[in-house]
């Protein structure tokens, strides 16, 4: 039996107008070909493998699915134009056609209907399979399409991982709840029909204007039963506590066996209550049911896991270096670990045996390091017998060639306790080179791909004499399980791509991610690496005395995360000003309106006056600057990542646009702040406390019970400076 990935039925959006523009009234035989670009550019298929025809009776559709057969080629995507009445019968046609394994020469099937007579189209279905599961999701994204079906679902556990993730524009990944709960609930004892209303009724308690009787009536339903209006949608609820406050009183509500609200009686009342609590067939009532179930699935360990990693996965995304600080035992580097796994796909980087993957490389800092000869390696001519001069390789030049030649799978590089070294000396050219990143092209011919790396070199080898460079590109590939388990003539393509560049650039798929402890025995960070990292801090340890988590949450699957959420895809500031922008509720729908938005709060922070607050936080008198004419003010880079991570964090709705701006701050503005009371002075601190928690209130979705890291972390900074210095990493 199919299964039905969303809730909703018969739910479409209009088609934009590059579609419109084309003529699909010709009777010409190339009358759709105007539609290839548009395909092509939103599936990320060639041409060659989308079909495009029409059927204008229901018996047609076999006969126009199986000319792919006729022409003896295999199309990933077939586009079918049909009629309103005929969508039924088509799409039954196309379900048979693609479970079909004789006959499959679709993965997906994507139909589009007209409009009324105005020229508009529709795309109004999805049929899919398994493998082009991918497409089907772009499209259904794209279009906010609701009716999307499944073939041949025979993997379950694999599947539900992979409907986790969908995407937003080109490439951008976000956590999909509604997906994961209607993944999450066949393996949990829920068959595909009760599913399917757990996953409706829920969406409905939440939308202005329910598609079942009494139409509109659920949000007023709502408040003037339980004086409960919830300002957020269920699906965008990823918090056990958050849904329990939200929505306990509506679950509890729905679990009364007789209702308790003065003048329920009234028709529309009756009938809102009686949809919930039971449906037309008897069964039991979907809404209740769906609550209790969703609450398990929040509480499910596997689903918290993913949830609690799409912080740092939207940090990746903004710059793929990321300084995770904390009291020692609170689980940096087990982080970096389980982040790695999580985005594990590739089986031949996997080890069943000892349960690692080679896509993860941990690396000890020591207190002696001042250069980069440690990491980078170097030319020692102390050989034998006359032979020429050779290369010392490191561990992480060895991960350098191993990330170029899986560079579909993210590599994950862990500096344990970073800096116990000056990280400005042992990693200068690091620092250096990840500024100089770009889209460029890397090959010739046919074997020229486009990736996101640097122009700058990492390794330089352009000095050294051609037997040294040979030697060192044999033993970097010669006798690696990796390299000669890889996939045929990526090792060539790599060496090759090495001897032209000279050296070895920036690997587009790695991630580098540092450990930090402060304390007598470590060094403090400059402004520059400050400047070009996302910093975290982990020192909540509250649930440490809970029994469950005594024996730890287990390792992360392999696999488990989409290797596109630790990809980045916007580079600069303007590419997150053209964005398509966060889809949350209360969130503006482009990447220009939250550009916006961002923009004018950091002006505020960067060069304005504000209401001077005192020491202990009540009002002062007069005005005061905050950042302007200190070292702490907000440049170029700075304000790009911002822009970058808030469009990243929002992106899917989970997060408000006041939380991830709050998060953005404390990492690129609040991590940079340092010094003795003279130059950064306790009513500074709370100066600057009040005003980013006025600005920020000032966005639509604020929440002050979800706004709160630069507001508790200001506080700290106020109570060191009461004492002479104050610190972000204190």
């Amino acid at each position: 039996m199919p299964t039905e990935i969303t809730a909703e039925e018969n739910h479409a959006a209009q088609i934009n107008a590059e579609i419109r523009t084309i003529d699909l009234t010709s009777n010409s035989s190339s009358k759709y070909n105007g539609l290839i670009p548009l395909i092509c550019s939103l599936t990320g298929l060639p041409n060659a493998e989308i079909h495009i025809t029409a059927a204008s009776m229901a018996s047609n559709v076999e006969g126009r699915l199986r000319n792919g057969k006729h022409q003896n080629k295999h199309y990933q995507l077939c586009v079918l134009i049909v009629s309103n009445s005929q969508l039924g019968n088509a799409v039954e046609q196309a379900k048979g056609h693609i479970d079909n394994a004789r006959s499959g020469y679709f993965n997906t099937i994507v139909f589009m209907q007209p409009n009324g007579n105005n020229g508009d189209w529709i795309v109004s279905s999805i049929v899919t399979n398994s493998d082009g599961r991918t497409i089907a999701m772009r499209i259904k994204n794209e279009y906010n399409l609701a009716n999307v079906l499944e073939i041949g679902n025979a993997t379950a556990q694999q599947s539900m991982q992979q409907s986790f993730f969908g995407t937003i524009g080109a490439g951008k990944v976000y956590l999909d709840l509604e997906e994961m709960f209607r993944a999450w609930l066949p393996s949990h004892g829920v068959n595909d029909e009760t599913a399917k209303g757990y996953v409706s009724h829920l969406k409905a308690v939440s939308e202005p204007c329910a598609p079942h009787p009494p139409k509109g009536a659920w949000l007023g339903f709502f408040e003037d039963l339980t004086g409960c209006s919830p300002e957020k949608k269920v699906y965008e609820i990823s918090s056990l506590n958050e849904f329990d406050r939200v929505y306990k009183k509506l679950g509890d509500f729905f679990n009364q066996d007789e209702p308790s609200a003065e003048g329920f009686n009234q028709g529309m009342y009756s009938a809102c209550y009686n949809y919930a609590k039971t449906s037309s067939d008897g069964d039991q009532g979907k809404t209740r049911n769906g609550f209790v179930k969703y609450r398990e699935f929040l509480s499910d360990p596997f689903i918290k896991k993913i949830i609690s990693l799409q912080i740092y996965l939207s940090a990746i995304r903004t710059k793929p270096f990321v300084l995770l600080a904390g009291i020692s035992g609170t689980g940096k580097t087990r982080l970096v670990r389980q982040l790695a796994r999580g985005c594990c796909h590739e089986p031949k980087l996997i080890s069943e045996e000892t349960n690692t993957c080679g896509n993860y490389e941990c690396i000890p800092v020591r207190p002696n390091w001042h250069d980069s000869t440690e990491l980078l390696g170097y030319v020692t001519r102390i050989t034998k017998n006359d032979e020429p001069p050779k290369y010392v390789l490191t561990p992480f030049v060895e991960f350098l060639a191993k990330a170029w030649t899986y560079r579909e799978v993210p590599f994950f590089l862990c500096l344990d306790e970073m800096n116990l070294a000056p990280v400005e000396q042992y990693f200068a050219e690091y620092l250096s080179v990840v500024e100089s990143r770009d889209w460029i092209t890397i090959g010739d011919g046919e074997n020229a791909f486009k990736c996101l790396s640097s122009r700058e070199k990492l390794v330089r080898v352009d000095s050294l004499e051609k037997e040294t460079k040979d030697e060192l590109l044999k033993e970097l590939f010669d006798s690696k399980d990796w390299a000669n388990s890889a996939q045929h003539g990526r090792v060539q393509q790599v060496k090759e791509m090495f001897e032209k560049d000279q050296g070895i650039r920036l690997p587009p798929n790695l991630v580098v991610m540092g450990t930090v402890n402060m304390d007598e025995t470590t060094c403090s960070f400059s402004r520059k690496v400050l400047d070009r990292a996302m910093s975290f801090e982990l020192n909540d340890v509250s649930d440490m005395y809970a029994p469950a988590n005594l024996e730890g949450e287990g390792d992360c699957k392999f696999g488990l995360i989409d290797a596109k959420a630790a990809q980045c895809t916007l580079l600069t500031g303007k590419d997150a000003y053209n964005s398509a922008g966060g889809q949350g509720v209360a969130v503006a729908s482009s990447g220009k309106n939250v550009s916006d938005a961002i923009l004018d709060f950091l002006k505020i922070l960067n060069e304005d006056e504000v209401p001077a607050k005192k020491e202990d936080g009540t009002d002062g008198s007069g005005n005061m600057f905050l950042l302007a004419k200190t070292p702490f003010k907000i440049a170029y880079r700075s304000r790009n990542e911002i822009m970058i991570y808030c469009i990243e964090r929002i992106a899917g709705g989970l997060v408000s646009l006041p939380q991830a701006l709050d998060e953005a701050v404390s990492m690129k503005v609040l991590s940079r702040i340092e010094g003795d009371s003279q130059h950064v002075k306790p009513e500074w601190l709370q100066t600057l406390s009040a005003a980013i928690v006025d600005g920020l209130s000032k966005l639509d979705g604020y929440d002050a019970a979800k706004c709160i890291v630069c507001k508790e972390k200001l506080a700290d900074m106020t109570e060191q400076a009461k004492y002479g210095y104050t610190s972000f990493w204190m």
